[in-house]
């Protein structure tokens, strides 16, 4: 058996050392949880800082731009705007 849509993973790079929180903050976005949970979520939005490796996970219903918005707005009003 071929399977011919794998993509070989690329080297490991060392991650710049910051000391600055929320100078760069990383964002990712787990797609379709399954099952769904009870409430209805099926994404998790991901976003870690850099610095401080200090991670969050935000349970979403959907995935546009106005969402995730919004839960960035979130974080950023109970630790500060960066």
């Amino acid at each position: 058996m071929v399977e011919t849509d794998i993509v070989p993973k690329g080297p490991l790079q060392k991650v710049p050392s910051l000391d600055t929180p929320f100078k760069r903050v990383v964002i990712d976005i787990v797609v379709t949880i399954n099952p769904n949970c009870e409430a209805g979520h099926r994404f998790i939005l991901t976003p870690v800082d850099y610095a401080t490796r200090y991670a969050e996970a935000l349970p979403l219903w959907k995935i546009d731009a106005e969402t995730v918005a919004e839960a960035l707005e979130d974080i950023y009003n109970q630790s500060g705007v960066p």
